[in-house]
């Protein structure tokens, strides 16, 4: 997560502005509402084949997952009067797969390259997040954040063309129900004494991601190796208290 700490330092400059803010949200003891929208810097998942039930058939190598596409948030939360806060947030995102992917031949141990159509699959995660916040200047407040939810994970689909020829090659909707975890760093601008702006940087392992292959049938054993779905996102959203 270093690697994106640079960005924190260019949130605060995003919302330039006269200071306006007054101590009353800071002073915590209010209920506050939230809605944003997450740019995803960097993805780390991708579920490989590391089994074959027939040594004549090929497995994957690496492309089932790309990266996230946008997802969104929303949420309330409730802010105390010594700095700390926790709020409930539903999310969505979309799982990208990639335009292709390597497979390797079983029996030759050839590696070739297979495009792919369809693949993408979504997140549904709710978390509870728990906020400290250290304030800067009237207007300005930096935080840090830690959460713990409950992500389910739908893969879709996932269709391979080669030499002209579609065939399935994963299945779609197995659900993966993971226990997701988050820390970020991050800082508010209040626009209004009760509303305002804020980014973060954020790093969620949102559990297994487990992708189910297609042999004729969808088999209740996947041949594919889990691996955890992890991903850094930035964060824009918009707060007001109530």
């Amino acid at each position: 997560m270093s690697d994106y700490l640079k960005y924190l330092v260019i949130i605060p400059f995003l919302f330039s502005s006269s200071a306006i803010a007054d101590d009353n949200f800071k002073t915590g003891d209010v209920w506050f509402g939230l809605i944003d929208y997450s740019l995803n810097l960097k993805t780390e998942a991708d579920p490989s084949d590391v089994l074959s039930t027939d040594p004549d058939d090929s497995f994957y190598l690496d492309g089932l997952t790309d990266e996230f596409d946008s997802s969104y948030g929303m949420g309330i939360g409730y802010r105390f009067s010594n700095n700390f806060a926790t709020s409930v947030r539903y999310e969505l995102a979309d799982i990208d797969s990639s335009s292709s992917i390597n497979l390797r031949d079983n029996g030759s141990g050839e590696v070739f390259n297979v495009d792919t159509s369809g693949g993408d699959g979504e997140i549904i995660n709710i978390m509870l997040e728990g906020t400290y916040f250290i304030p800067y200047s009237d207007n300005i407040e930096f935080f840090a954040l830690a959460g713990i939810g409950l992500a389910q994970i739908k893969p879709n689909q996932l269709n391979t063309i080669f030499e002209g020829e579609i065939e399935q090659a994963t299945c779609k909707f197995h659900n993966n129900d993971n226990t997701s975890y988050r820390l970020g760093l991050g800082a508010s601008y209040y626009m209004s004494p009760k509303s305002g702006f804020y980014g973060a940087l954020t790093h969620t392992n949102y559990g297994d991601y487990t992708v189910r292959d297609f042999d004729g049938v969808c088999g209740s054993q996947s041949t594919a190796m889990d691996k955890d779905l992890e991903s850094q996102d930035l964060r824009i959203g918009y707060f007001l208290s109530f």
